[in-house]
């Protein structure tokens, strides 16, 4: 058994130099043991002294004494070693946890590293898709950057600009506006790629530090945003600066703190639409379906041009005096103490319901 310990730590300390002086430790302590223990029983058990011995009547009964003082010394003897023999199982079993942790973390260490070379691989190989000519072979490439920010959070950030630089270079807000009368097709249509980009986008995980989504100066007419989350982080903006969303299904999309300058979101579906604290100045929102959407903190100042659906809205706290609201329907739209109206405008001919703020 102590020949067995001493092999273990000799190979454990090739390997697992931790382990293996782990490994010499208890060899070394176990080896003192065992000459502990054929020491002990002389001293538990010392030997019957000779003068003792002669003082015995007769030869049987000196070898009797000698006899039993022998075996009571073995049966010392035994029950060390047992003891010693408990112990050094136990020192291998530990020894062998140790070993065993050590292979578990070195081989999730591994694990890890593939893992993350594995991501790297599908990271450049989606990059090289988005290059492709081939429209399919580009949605196969937005999509599989989708799924590396799922699979490795590590990347999601990276994922979120490479998708943003996509949009940038593919639907630029071109520089001469096309002529009112031209018809234009929805975004699926007309770029699929881009609308592929905008969905993966609307559904990605957001964490508190994630940067801006800057999304400013994009051609987005009739972009299909429905049920999209836009925010990137709480109390932060996404930039939608000058981007174009007419005609855009924003249907219950969450906009919430976004920044909307400037934008045209004529004829937009922002029905249900979350625009909690959203920037609306100089934005044009002709004909844009604000029907049912929250709208609380809107800033509309600054040349907005006029909403044509605000029914049902939720127009708690927002500063609608620069608004133009002659041939806007509001009817059912919710008003509380902090909303401000246009000069002369009657509200309440409206069709506005008012609720109290505390």
């Amino acid at each position: 058994m102590f020949a067995g310990l001493v092999g273990l730590a000799s190979l454990a300390t090739v390997s697992r130099p931790g382990v293996g002086l782990l490994a010499l430790g208890v060899v070394m302590g176990v080896g003192l043991l065992m000459a502990w223990a054929f020491a002990v029983p002389r001293r538990i058990v010392p030997r019957v002294p000779d003068a003792l011995l002669d003082g015995l009547p007769s030869d049987r009964d000196r070898l009797e004494v000698t006899e039993a003082n022998a075996k009571l010394r073995n049966e010392v003897r035994t029950t060390v070693l047992q003891a010693l023999g408990g112990l050094a199982v136990l020192a291998g079993a530990v020894l062998a946890f140790q070993q065993l942790t050590e292979d578990r973390q070195q081989a999730n260490a591994t694990r890890e590293l593939t893992l993350q070379g594995q991501a790297s691989e599908r990271f450049t190989r989606a990059i090289d898709q988005l290059g492709s000519d081939r429209r399919e072979v580009q949605l196969g490439g937005i999509y599989g950057l989708e799924r590396i920010a799922q699979q490795a959070p590590d990347n999601r950030l990276a994922v979120t600009e490479v998708l943003v630089a996509y949009l940038r270079r593919r639907v630029p807000t071109p520089a001469k506006p096309p002529p009112d009368d031209s018809p234009v097709k929805g975004l699926r249509v007309r770029a699929s790629d881009a609308q592929a980009v905008l969905t993966v986008l609307g559904r990605r995980q957001v964490a508190q530090d994630d940067p801006p989504l800057d999304l400013a100066a994009l051609d987005l007419r009739r972009a299909d945003l429905r049920r999209a989350d836009l925010r990137f982080a709480e109390l932060l903006l996404a930039d939608f600066r000058r981007a174009d969303l007419s005609g855009a299904a924003l249907t219950e999309a969450d906009l919430g703190g976004a920044d909307l300058g400037g934008a045209d979101v004529a004829g937009a579906d922002l029905s249900g639409a979350i625009l909690v604290g959203v920037d609306l100045g100089n934005a044009d929102l002709t004909g844009a379906d604000l029907s049912g959407a929250r709208i609380r903190g809107v800033l509309f100042a600054g040349g907005t041009k006029y909403v044509a659906d605000l029914r049902g809205a939720n127009l708690g706290g927002t500063n609608l005096r620069g608004m133009d609201l002659r041939e806007t329907h509001l009817e059912g739209a919710i008003a509380d103490q902090h909303t401000t109206w246009p000069d002369g405008f009657d509200w309440r001919r409206a069709g506005v319901r008012t609720i109290t703020i505390p």
